[in-house]
């Protein structure tokens, strides 16, 4: 999945540097921590019987995770690195089976650690 996404991620940080930064995405691996879901909630249409909408609490707490962006800025080249992250949250789930999808999102912003470090004159 990471092979075939790579080139669409790296084009999509390349276009948001803000004016006179140039970004590239380096190396992006998500590690082999899984997420833990737990508590869920579904909630159905009693008149069809399917699922609207699942919730549930996410907690993530990843140190194999790796991602390292190089770029350039008015101050010169820089590196930075995740190498670690921990997230927690309450998360929904919409099944879309018309599209065999399922959106996922935060039903706030969930609460995150990110070990980032960051190498040049920045």
């Amino acid at each position: 999945v990471l092979r075939d996404n790579l080139p669409a991620w790296q084009e999509k940080v390349r276009g948001t540097a803000p004016a006179g930064w140039e970004v590239e995405l380096v190396d992006m691996s998500l590690g082999t921590d899984s997420p833990v879901m737990s508590n869920y909630q579904v909630f159905s249409s009693p008149a069809t019987g399917r699922v609207n909408v699942i919730e549930c609490d996410m907690a993530l707490e990843s140190t194999t995770m790796r991602v390292v962006v190089r770029g350039s800025g008015p101050l010169g080249l820089f590196t930075a690195t995740v190498s670690g992250i921990r997230m927690r949250g309450k998360m929904r789930i919409l099944p879309i089976p018309e599209q065999r999808m399922l959106l996922w999102s935060y039903l706030e912003a969930p609460d995150a650690a990110v070990k980032l470090q960051v190498r040049g004159p920045l």
